[in-house]
């Protein structure tokens, strides 16, 4: 049984790319804060799928979580797929916020990615296989009035994704950088001015699994994902 491992798998984005594999076939290996929400998605995934899904309650802003995470999940075998899904949103001014705003969210949206990358590549290489989604954003490239840090952390780590691409190409392993436009997630409960036309979290499920079924020598090193 193939693995994949999403980080941040309990809501939104992660929880329909963590159903989404669930439904066909993978292993699953996740990890979130809320050991609660951990077991419901366990509990719902099983019971709907029949699937194997294997949960782990960490915090990624924590690097020594991060990864005791990745060495665990290395206990099962070598990921074929690894979505780096996790992250926060801040708004704010780079010029007005508080120092440790750009700090907290470079804690977890991209040292996770670095940490983990870390961890797995040398065992996907041994394997010459795997392909790696990291979740960027529209914000990776076009900045986002009144959310200054979030843009900057969500411009390293599409940076990130392409530094790591090149680097594991030689090795056969894919790395795309998923950039969707707004997402109706949980980070949007407390907007009274929430857009109509916006994404869903399963639209980013499809893609990347649209993505990952490429044949071997075929790679989408970008997915652009934008509402009609």
């Amino acid at each position: 049984m193939k693995i994949v491992v999403v980080t941040g798998g309990t809501k939104g984005i992660g929880r329909a790319i963590v159903e989404k594999f669930a439904r066909e076939g993978f292993h699953v290996i996740t990890c979130a804060r809320n050991e609660i929400d951990l077991v419901a998605l366990r509990e719902e995934m099983r019971l709907n799928y029949g699937a194997r899904v294997s949960t782990f309650a960490a915090d990624l802003s924590d690097a020594a979580q991060v990864e005791a995470f990745g060495r665990a999940v290395l206990t099962y075998g070598t990921p074929a797929v690894w979505v780096g899904n996790a992250g926060i949103y801040a708004t704010g001014r780079l010029t007005e916020e508080t120092p440790n705003v750009l700090s907290d969210l470079l804690a977890v949206n991209l040292l996770p990615n670095y940490i983990l990358a870390q961890i797995f590549a040398p065992a996907m290489k041994q394997a010459a296989a795997g392909h790696i989604f990291t979740i960027c954003s529209v914000a990776s490239y076009k900045p986002i009035p009144d959310a200054g840090s979030y843009c900057v952390s969500k411009a390293a780590l599409y940076g990130f994704t392409k530094v790591l691409r090149e680097e594991l190409r030689p090795h056969n392993i894919k790395v795309t950088a998923v950039l969707p436009a707004a997402t109706l997630t949980s980070s949007w409960d407390d907007e009274p001015n929430k857009p109509t036309n916006i994404l869903q979290p399963t639209d980013i499920a499809e893609s990347i699994w649209a993505a990952y079924s490429l044949s071997a020598q075929a790679v989408t090193d970008e997915i652009h994902l934008s509402p009609l």
